[in-house]
C-alpha cells in the first residue's frame, strides 16, 4: 500500500468512526474508558470501505473505541468458514490421527500439542479475516485439545469410528503492525484526527466434533464432518 492509499484508508476509518451510522444496540460499544466525544462510535457494518462485512466493523471499532482486551470474542463460526483455515486444519489433525494409528491401538487418548501459528490468507484493512490474519505468538499462538475416542467394530455390520473432538483457541492482537506497509502511519493519521484507538489481545474460541469411519481394515477412512467437511 502506498503513503496516497494509506492517508485515504485513514481517513476513511476517521470518517467512520465519527459517524452515527446505526442505532442497533448489538453493534454500539459504550464504555467508561472511553472519552465522552467517543461513546457514539458505531461497530456497525461498514458501509464506507468496500467489501467490510461486520466482523472487521466489529474487531476495527474496539480498537477504534480503546475498549481493551476482548476474551471469548464471538468470531468461533466466522473463522471455521475460512477455508484456509479449515485447509491447514485438515493437514494438522491428518498428521496427529495418523502418528497416533501407526503408533498403535488406542481406546482414547488426547495428543499433547504445542500452540502453533495459524494464519488466513487474507491480510489487509476490511474484512474480519484481514484484520486477524495471523495468531500471535506472544499472546498464546493458535491452541488446540484433540481427544481421540476409538469406538471397535461390533459385528461384521457396525464400522469402526474414531470420534475426534477439537476444541481451539485463535489468540492474536489487534494493533498497528508497523513493519507492515502503511500500518505505523495510519494509526498515526488517526490519533492526530481525534481517535484514540487502544491496541487490544482477541480470543477467539471454537470447538467440533467429527468421525472417521471404516467398514472394513483394508478400506481407507472415510472422514466425517468440519474440517474434512466444509460448513
Amino acid at each position: 500500500m502506498n503513503s496516497r492509499s494509506n492517508v485515504r484508508v485513514a481517513k476513511e476509518l476517521v470518517r467512520i468512526a465519527r459517524e452515527l451510522i446505526s442505532e442497533d444496540k448489538h453493534y454500539i460499544a459504550r464504555s467508561e474508558k472511553v472519552k465522552e466525544g467517543q461513546k457514539n462510535i458505531i461497530l456497525k457494518y461498514i458501509k464506507g470501505l468496500p467489501d467490510t462485512d461486520k466482523e472487521g466493523a466489529m474487531i476495527l471499532g474496539r480498537w477504534l473505541l480503546g475498549l481493551g482486551d476482548w476474551e471469548n470474542a464471538p468470531f468461533g463460526d466466522y473463522l471455521m468458514k475460512n477455508e484456509s483455515i479449515r485447509r491447514k486444519l485438515v493437514e494438522k489433525l491428518d498428521q496427529i490421527i495418523e502418528e497416533e494409528l501407526n503408533a498403535g491401538s488406542f481406546e482414547h487418548i488426547k495428543p499433547q500439542i504445542e500452540p502453533f501459528h495459524m494464519e488466513t490468507d487474507e491480510n489487509g484493512y476490511n474484512t474480519g479475516y484481514e484484520y486477524l490474519h495471523g495468531t500471535d505468538k506472544t499472546v498464546g499462538d493458535f491452541q488446540m485439545e484433540v481427544d481421540l475416542q476409538r469406538i471397535p467394530r461390533k459385528g461384521n455390520n457396525k464400522p469402526e469410528t474414531i470420534q475426534i473432538s477439537v476444541k481451539c483457541v485463535w489468540n492474536d492482537k489487534i494493533d498497528a503492525n508497523r513493519s507492515y506497509n502503511g500500518e505505523g502511519e495510519t494509526a498515526d493519521y488517526i490519533q492526530k484526527n481525534g481517535i484514540l484507538p487502544d491496541n487490544y489481545v482477541i480470543r477467539i474460541p471454537f470447538e467440533f466434533k467429527s468421525f472417521w469411519i471404516r467398514r472394513d481394515r483394508e478400506m481407507s477412512w472415510e472422514k466425517k464432518g468440519y474440517p474434512w467437511e466444509k460448513i
